[in-house]
């Protein structure tokens, strides 16, 4: 149906204008009546004449694509808030963003230098790799859906032809077909009963991308170079000041055979990287060693790719300016603090309270209190918000994995998940021996209820989104009180920290409590079993682990998991959300990591995770398994819980 100005949508969404329409549907600027923020809606319109089994199986596909979608958290690619279906239509909610396409600016201003080209081919080589990682295919990457952010970063959009790939099953897995544009679709593209799309056919669709950047010229088409060989002029005759490099790696990713082209879009970088590097400084996001944001995760909820036309897209990441009700998150410079409130440009439809950007004062405690010396397993009821502690006492034991870990933890998310790297679990590397003081860690994950008093006393904001997964009311529904407060960016997590005179555990401080002395792999033991809230036979996605029922599709009420307990009695550890950590991610710290306490790097970009959740394959619940992302991330399986050290605990 055609959407008009003032019509409403799930009670919460306002229409505010049209912003585009075209064959698979329209697109519309909206306002969130609850998070008080614009958001762009698109709409999809099925077919005409389908039969209504078709519209069904069509209608549960798209769904499941949404899911997966709604979990590719990268700078450079588009962001999705929401997934519903209304009157039989259904609807994709992405964050608003302006920002020029990357045709519309070559057709400007001409051919690109190479030195610019290439700052953003690496950023979108990143974005696929990560994708393809996730076993996920773009299968329309063109300038038109390279979107350029008034901040000068790149951002891949419109997943409307995305493929979900299996190396295993390589036929195309998607509800909406279609061959792509022809400049820039590789011959696989155009018939799918002869070959199939796999991550070379973006790698073909970057270079065909990249040749028009460069050149100010759109490649001929697939079927055109067929025909005839010679109608792809070589790039340095149409821009002579091109390095033969630059040119040797875009004809290598256009080749018309897949096995001639790189066979990643991390090789392709690689080919790129030594011109760029010599020449630009990249940013933050474009290098793919220094940060581990989910291989394999997202494991993660809801979804929705971007179409949008010209210049207005949702992004999570490289332009993301979400405002949420007493919540702004913006691009973050390094550094621990948010900006600035005066910095976050608002929107004008309502006014919006910032969160502070100094820590807020913890709760007052007694400066007379004395401490007695704990031993393992004691218990101490915080006064700040009545969380229960556990004293993890003083100790030594072995951090990370060795090679041997490595390679399990490789065959079991080969086994559990399918389409897994090695790589993804090297960071676990090396072992190192590691000395912890003692400390009190909060028993379960903190709840909806403890940090909702936090947001009363004003010293927290709320959670970005109020519902969960599968619950369109989580956060403020009493049901739910006990339940771990999701949604929630690493700066909202460190205030409730600070707030109750505590602060977020270091990642070893973490392992050490999910391990133990005796270096477990699971925090109860070495065996897995129905011991912890993760993807089981509840579950719908493809890794879901249809042999063991743990009572949950979405996240359980904390502690209740009692036979999954760590050696010193905490719960919850492993599964059910993943938990904010203090540290910055450093995919290389644990080779130069101190002995005693260590803290991680002194700066970065992403801040770590530990512990997965109701969404993780049985890999990511080990012990050792290391996750970051953004601290202005937030999610519906990221949560947290605080630690106190050992002497500044109140009696």
């Amino acid at each position: 149906m055609t959407l008009h100005t003032g019509d409403l949508l799930q009670e919460r969404y306002r229409i505010v204008s049209s912003l585009g329409q075209g064959g698979m549907g329209a697109v519309y600027r909206a306002w969130h009546l609850n998070l008080h923020i614009p958001v762009a809606i698109k709409e999809m319109i099925p077919q005409p004449n389908l039969e209504a089994q078709t519209l069904t199986q069509l209608r549960r596909q798209f769904q499941q694509e949404a899911a997966i979608l709604a979990h590719l958290h990268h700078p450079h690619l588009v962001g999705v808030r929401d997934f519903f279906e209304e009157d039989g239509n259904a609807y994709l909610v992405m964050h608003f963003i302006e920002g020029e396409s990357l045709a519309a600016i070559v057709e400007r201003d001409g051919a690109l230098t190479e030195d610019q080209a290439l700052i953003w081919a690496g950023q979108l080589l990143d974005a696929l790799a990560y994708c393809h990682n996730q076993g996920v295919i773009h299968r329309d990457v063109k300038p038109q859906n390279v979107i350029i952010c008034p901040n000068g970063q790149a951002v891949l959009v419109d997943f409307g032809l995305v493929k979900l790939w299996d190396p295993h099953d390589p036929h195309t897995k998607t509800v909406i077909r279609g061959m792509g544009t022809p400049e820039y679709a590789p011959p696989e593209q155009y018939d799918v009963t002869a070959s199939h799309t796999d991550p070379r056919s973006d790698i073909y669709s970057l270079g065909a991308t990249l040749y028009h950047s460069l050149t100010g010229q759109a490649p001929p088409s697939a079927t055109q170079r067929m025909a005839n060989p010679s109608s792809l002029r070589v790039p340095r005759s149409l821009n002579p000041r091109l390095s033969t490099r630059t040119e040797q790696a875009i004809l290598q990713a256009m080749e018309p055979q897949p096995e001639r082209r790189f066979q990643r879009a991390h090789d392709m970088a690689a080919a790129l990287s030594d011109r760029a590097s010599t020449t630009v400084t990249r940013s933050a996001g474009a290098t793919h060693q220094a940060t581990k944001v989910m291989p394999g995760k997202r494991d993660t909820v809801s979804s929705r790719p971007a179409w949008v036309s010209a210049w207005v897209w949702g992004l999570g990441g490289a332009c993301l300016l979400a405002l949420a009700a007493g919540v702004f998150v913006l691009m973050m410079k390094k550094g621990d603090s948010p900006p600035s409130p005066a910095t976050a440009a608002l929107p004008t439809e309502t006014p919006i309270t910032a969160l502070p950007t100094e820590p807020p004062p913890a709760p007052t405690m007694s400066s007379t209190a004395t401490f007695l010396p704990p031993s393992l397993g004691d218990t101490w009821l915080r006064p700040g918000d009545g969380a229960m502690m556990v004293y993890v006492p003083a100790g030594e034991f072995e951090m990370g994995n060795d090679d041997d870990g490595v390679e399990d933890a490789f065959q079991m998310c080969m086994r559990y998940r399918g389409h897994c790297e090695r790589e993804w679990f090297e960071d676990e590397q090396p072992v190192h021996t590691v000395a912890l003081d003692g400390f009190w860690m909060d028993r379960t994950e903190v709840t909806n209820a403890q940090y909702q008093q936090c947001v009363e006393s004003g010293a927290c904001g709320p959670p970005a989104e109020r519902g969960s997964h599968t619950r369109d009311s989580y956060y403020g529904d009493s049901a739910y009180d006990n339940h771990p407060v999701i949604n929630v960016s690493w700066y909202q997590a460190r205030s409730y920290c600070d707030w109750v005179g505590a602060r977020l555990p270091t990642e070893a401080e973490w392992e050490y409590t999910a391990r133990g002395p005796d270096g477990r792999m699971f925090p109860w033991g070495n065996e897995f079993g129905a011991r912890l809230n993760y993807c089981d036979a509840n579950c719908v996605l493809d890794w879901a682990d249809e042999a063991i029922d743990d009572g949950y599709v979405d996240t359980a009420p904390v502690g209740s998991f009692p036979r999954g307990a760590s050696w010193c009695g905490v719960l919850d550890i492993a599964g059910n959300v993943w938990e904010w950590s203090a540290d910055w991610y450093d995919d290389s710290y644990y080779a130069r990591s101190t002995h005693r306490n260590p803290a991680g790097t002194s700066s970065g970009e992403y801040r770590v995770l530990r512990g997965s959740s109701w969404y993780s394959n049985r890999s990511y619940t080990r012990s050792t398994y290391r996750y970051s992302n953004t601290p202005d991330y937030f999610d519906v399986d990221v949560g947290f819980r605080c630690v106190i050290s050992l002497g500044e605990r109140p009696q």
